[in-house]
């Protein structure tokens, strides 16, 4: 991936070619670039690449309506999250119903933390579990 990014100047651009490499190596739905107010609690939604015609999801997200304070703290503490069907195991109702108003059946998040906080995220869904 390096060599394709080397001779790029903006992060659209760099946004762009990193989230074609990850629709090649995962083929999801959609991909998001995610950006975290210094508490965490905010998710700033500021680059997606889609390859099916779903809701967008763009702009300012309250965290807490998506997760639970428990997910939360593990992404936090720099692992994972992977989320094969948004109906089946550790999301309530509601953060499901909150997934699906985005055409959004399945995830993966994975955190970038830095001095112990939460800063980005990149995240891939899918509209099939």
């Amino acid at each position: 991936m390096q060599a394709a990014l080397d001779p790029l100047t903006s992060s659209d651009q760099i946004a762009a070619i990193a989230t074609e490499k990850v629709f090649a190596w995962l083929q999801p739905a959609r991909c998001n670039l995610i950006q975290f107010t210094s508490e965490g609690q905010i998710a700033e939604l500021f680059y997606q690449n889609t390859r099916k015609r779903l809701p967008r999801s763009m702009g300012s997200h309250q965290v807490f309506d998506f997760v639970d304070e428990e997910t939360l703290a593990e992404v936090r503490s720099d692992r994972p999250l992977s989320v094969r069907d948004i109906h089946e195991g550790m999301l309530s109702a509601e953060e499901a119903k909150r997934y699906a108003a985005f055409g959004t059946r399945a995830f993966l998040v994975v955190p970038y933390v830095t001095e112990g906080e939460l800063r980005f995220a990149l995240s891939v869904d899918d509209d099939q579990p």
